[in-house]
């Protein structure tokens, strides 16, 4: 097991938690992240959680038998285990994993053991309102601390180092080697080379100090991409100044799929693209300019953290990404 525990006393057998886990996520069809999955499972009914009426869901607060502690813990071993799964190009949305169904013929116990707590004081700047997806935040926060220390010294961006959600993935599988870097998305060996040691270092230092047990399976972390087979037709109806909506509905696919081609394929390639055509005809140009400035002042220019920040009808979700998409050419911050 990848157990990140605190105590041999604290392990317990997770399975009827695991398939209560199962249930939400799929039950949810894998639209919703690790923060928002816990919510539910604990019954905390935010207002994030009530725009969308989760709070009147059938298994809304089925999990408050226990603390947000304990249900992170089971995300996080489930997740290691391969009964759930993240996709981390699409902002860290749990989905069903390639071991789910085995709880169908498999009756044996599930050993889990709740997670070590951070008690750590927090920069308020890196980290207050933070939502992620990664399952150890206290690795998490150390990470984002040693990369604005090295972004410091670099006299560059945190996000040229390594993306949030790449640290995202180092804070879940506690990479050391080479290989295990490389196998990290988007991560390549000029990145590695430049960057790589310290974070290694830092993360050996963790797990040995903690006692940490690391996944050994890393060969499941890094989803090939390939090359997208209508990349081509969305950089010419782009470059046609095509309305994206139209765009999408002529390649069969939504906008969030068109929206996720253009973040995965060309942003996240270190490749801008120039959306104004469409941004400023659709939505609001005092809209634009708030959430433009948020990215531009932001320690961290996350996304996440640029969703929590805005919300309402003014700053819809898909403004946000084409805004962010903005920010990324111009700025040229493809993290």
């Amino acid at each position: 097991y990848g157990d990140n525990c605190i105590a041999p006393k604290e392990r317990f057998n997770a399975r009827e938690a695991v398939e209560l886990l199962i249930n939400v996520v799929g039950d949810l069809n894998n639209k919703y992240d690790t923060e928002y999955i816990t919510d539910i499972l604990l019954g905390v009914a935010t207002d994030n959680i009530k725009s969308y009426s989760l709070h009147r869901h059938e298994l809304f607060g089925k999990g408050a038998d226990h603390d947000r502690r304990y249900w992170t813990s089971v995300i996080r071993q489930s997740l290691v285990e391969g009964y759930i799964a993240k996709d981390i190009e699409k902002y860290g949305l749990l989905h069903l994993g390639p071991n789910a169904d085995k709880l169908d013929t498999d009756k044996s116990p599930i050993m889990f053991c709740i997670d070590r707590e951070f008690n750590g004081q927090e920069d308020e700047e890196l980290t207050v309102g933070s939502p992620t997806s990664a399952l150890d935040e206290g690795l998490l926060h150390a990470l984002k601390q040693l990369r604005l220390r090295m972004a410091e010294k670099n006299h560059t961006q945190p996000g040229f180092i390594f993306a949030d959600y790449i640290l995202d993935q180092m804070a879940t599988f506690y990479p050391i080697k080479d290989e295990e870097f490389l196998k990290l998305m988007n991560v390549n060996e000029t990145q590695l080379k430049k960057y790589g040691k310290p974070f290694q270092e830092f993360i050996a230092k963790y797990v040995k100090e903690n006692e940490i047990e690391r996944p050994q399976d890393f060969f499941y972390i890094k989803t090939i991409a390939k090359k997208s087979s209508k990349l081509p037709e969305i950089i010419s109806g782009i470059d046609r100044h095509t309305p994206l909506d139209t765009l999408a509905d002529n390649l069969g696919i939504t906008m969030d799929e068109l929206l996720n081609e253009i973040e995965k394929s060309i942003i996240r390639q270190g490749k801008g693209v120039k959306l104004d055509y469409y941004l400023y005809d659709r939505y609001d140009q005092d809209s634009i300019e708030d959430v433009l400035i948020y990215f531009k002042e932001a320690p961290d220019p996350d996304i996440h953290l640029a969703m929590k920040e805005f919300s309402g009808d003014d700053y819809p979700e898909e403004l946000i990404r084409l805004v962010k998409i903005k920010f990324s050419t111009e700025e040229g911050q493809y993290s």
